[in-house]
C-alpha cells in the first residue's frame, strides 16, 4: 500500500530563509541590530511567528510598521512561487495523498502556502501549535487510518524527536536542505531513528516498514 506523506512546510518544501532575509534587511535598514532581530524572533517562534508581532516586539509601530509589512507582503507575493524547492510539486503529484503539517501562526502560515501556490497540489493542510503539536496530530491521523502507512518529513530535530519518543509506527525522514540553518546540526539518531535526505528525489520507502531502519 502506498504511504500517506505528511510534509513540513518551512525549509522542507519552501525556502523560507529568503523571506526571513528580506524581512531582516528591512529591519536592519530601520536601525535594528541583527542579533536583536534574531533573538526576538527565536523567542516568538514557539508562540507562532508573524512579522507584525515580531516588529511590534522590536518597537516598530505606526506608519513605519505598516510600510514595512506592505513591503514584505509585496515581496512575498512576488517571490513565493519561486521559493518552492524544484522537487516539491513533481513529488507531491506523483505521491498522493499528501498533507502539509506546519507549525506556527495559522494565518501567516496559510499566507505563505497560498502565495506559493502549493495549496492547489496537496490533499490537506494541518496547523500545529504549542497546544496541538505535530506528534499529537500525527497520532490522530494514525488513529483515524491505521492501515495506510504514514511517512513524516521534517527539517526540525525537535519535531522528529517528539514523534520518535511517541513510539508511533510512522516512518520518519529528516530533510537537510543545503544552506538551511538547521541542516548544519547533527544528531545521534540521524540514520538510526530516521532517514536523512537533502531532496525529496532521494526519498524511497518500503510501505510495509513502519519505521526507518539503517
Amino acid at each position: 500500500m502506498s504511504p500517506h506523506f505528511v510534509l513540513d512546510f518551512d525549509s522542507t518544501l519552501f525556502d523560507t530563509s529568503a523571506l526571513w532575509n528580506a524581512w531582516r534587511n528591512m529591519l536592519e535598514e530601520l536601525g535594528y541590530e541583527e542579533e536583536q532581530i534574531r533573538e526576538i524572533a527565536d523567542r516568538l517562534i514557539p508562540e507562532g511567528f508573524t512579522p507584525r508581532e515580531h516588529a511590534l516586539r522590536l518597537g516598530v509601530n505606526g506608519k513605519t510598521l505598516e510600510t514595512a509589512l506592505a513591503s514584505l507582503n509585496a515581496f512575498t507575493q512576488q517571490t513565493a512561487p519561486h521559493l518552492l524547492y524544484s522537487d516539491v510539486v513533481p513529488f507531491i503529484q506523483a505521491h498522493a495523498p499528501s498533507t502539509i503539517l506546519t507549525f506556527g501562526d495559522s494565518g501567516y502560515q496559510l499566507e505563505k502556502i497560498h502565495a506559493s501556490g502549493l495549496h492547489a497540489h496537496v490533499d490537506d493542510i494541518r496547523m500545529a501549535n504549542s497546544f496541538r503539536g505535530k506528534a499529537l496530530q500525527l497520532g490522530e491521523m494514525f488513529q483515524a487510518d491505521a492501515v495506510t502507512p504514514l511517512v513524516f518529513v521534517d527539517d526540525s530535530l525537535g519535531e522528529l524527536e517528539a514523534v520518535h519518543a511517541s513510539a508511533l509506527p510512522i516512518t520518519l525522514v529528516r530533510m537537510k536542505r543545503p544552506g538551511q540553518r538547521r541542516s548544519l546540526e547533527t544528531h545521534p539518531l540521524d540514520h538510526e531513528a530516521w532517514r536523512v535526505i537533502e531532496s525529496l528525489e532521494e526519498l524511497s520507502f518500503q510501505p510495509t516498514v513502519s519505521r526507518y531502519e539503517s
